[in-house]
């Protein structure tokens, strides 16, 4: 299950905009998981892709962003152009990004 502590695809970090909608959002994945969110910058998305590559290399970090950051945090760590925006009422909107230590990385975009 998303979330479980002990789960092949547990979570190793959790990352979060300054605002209370993002903390809240990340907040029950944080408490099962017995994690602090990290906050950070929202608008600075290649600090942030810098940070989570290199602080947590072959780990699974979630973000938790906005519709106006997501799509620049996806580019910055993919290198991707030309994401479609998401509009500010679509909450269904989600990325997996994977960043193999050797190789490029790629992303899978959800909607739900």
């Amino acid at each position: 299950m998303f979330g479980d502590v002990h789960a092949p695809g547990h979570i190793d970090a959790i990352y979060v905009s300054p605002t209370v909608r993002s903390q809240m959002t990340a907040a029950p994945v944080a408490a099962r998981l017995g994690l602090t969110p990290i906050v950070a910058p929202p608008h600075d998305a290649r600090s942030l892709a810098r940070r989570v590559l290199r602080e947590h290399s072959g780990g699974r970090v979630l973000v938790v962003g906005h519709s106006d950051t997501v799509p620049e945090i996806v580019k910055s760590l993919t290198g991707a152009k030309g994401l479609p925006p998401i509009g500010e009422t679509e909450y269904g909107t989600m990325y997996i990004v994977t960043a193999p230590r050797i190789g490029r990385a790629d992303f899978l975009r959800l909607s739900y």
